[in-house]
């Protein structure tokens, strides 16, 4: 199985797309990879093409889903040519599918990185999914965010303040311990079990290569560049 697909692009009746603040230029000069076109060509930073290229299409009319990345039939890396441009998607994002990717814990649902209320029903079927918990999925709701890093900021977040006072209780040691009487022992080490288990959900992934080694198996490169994956400043100013 292939790890990308040709998104089913919805074409409106509109007029070409316009020019992006200056920045397009005509004709295309030779890019690195030898590909020439003689349309419009993204000048910027190279980097911030698939974003522009995403704009131009949009500002054409075509429906183009947030993780999607462009190709071009004239083999130009700063072609901003709508016709030219062919949008792949992932066909599933490779995470085990058994852990909640938020938290660590069991995922007994999935995520839809887009809510229904952004998408609509009619291409609800290409809104990529993620394995996820129902107590996260829940907290994250119909929150607009398609990154994974930011939707992650957002359960974590409601997961603080829903859990505050577990968070907030007291850790005794063991010396401590001795001095309390057999059910007041085993109160406070089921809270301290408790609290463990919520530092462990609120620390996951705990690995910064996590989220981009299962990205990549998925067949994504780059993942910041198409918005599945934020700095953790970005992600942080999504918390609610």
């Amino acid at each position: 199985m292939t790890s990308t697909q040709e998104y089913e692009l919805v074409w409106h009746d509109v007029a070409a797309p316009a020019e992006t603040d200056g920045k397009v230029e005509q004709p295309n000069e030779l890019d690195d990879t030898g590909g020439f076109c003689p349309g419009p060509s993204w000048a910027g930073d190279p980097e911030e093409y698939q974003e522009q290229a995403a704009l131009t299409a949009v500002a054409a009319g075509l429906t183009v889903m947030p993780w999607c990345w462009v190709e071009t039939t004239c083999g130009s890396t700063s072609c901003l040519d709508v016709k030219h441009m062919i949008f792949r998607s992932p066909q599933r994002l490779l995470y085990p599918a058994s852990v909640c990717v938020y938290c660590g814990e069991y995922a007994d649902s999935r995520d839809h990185l887009l809510p229904v209320t952004y998408t609509g029903k009619a291409v609800r079927r290409h809104v990529l999914t993620v394995p996820a918990c129902r107590q996260c999925n829940s907290f994250i709701g119909d929150a607009s965010a398609p990154s994974v890093t930011e939707r992650r900021a957002i359960a974590h977040s409601s997961l603080r303040r829903k859990r505050f006072r577990v968070l907030q209780s007291f850790d005794y040691t063991d010396d401590e311990l001795e001095d309390f009487g057999h059910s007041m022992r085993s109160s406070v080490l089921r809270a301290r079990e408790e609290k463990g288990r919520l530092l462990r959900r609120l620390a996951f992934p705990g690995d910064d290569t996590y989220d981009l080694e299962y990205l990549a198996l998925s067949g994504i490169d780059d993942p910041y560049a198409l918005g599945l994956l934020k700095t953790d400043d970005r992600a942080r100013s999504r918390r609610r």
